[in-house]
């Protein structure tokens, strides 16, 4: 990752599973958690 990203206030790194090649079923379910933390991310910003 490029360092500037890393050296900002806030980081995180959400190590989600890469879903190309996967099934759909896998691809969903890495949809929705990327969904939840971008929702969390976003309450806590508020």
């Amino acid at each position: 990752m490029p360092e500037a990203w890393v050296m900002r206030e806030m980081f995180e790194d959400w190590q989600l599973q890469d879903p190309e090649g996967e099934s759909i079923d896998t691809f969903g379910q890495v949809r929705d958690q990327v969904k939840e933390r971008v929702v969390k991310l976003i309450d806590s910003l508020a």
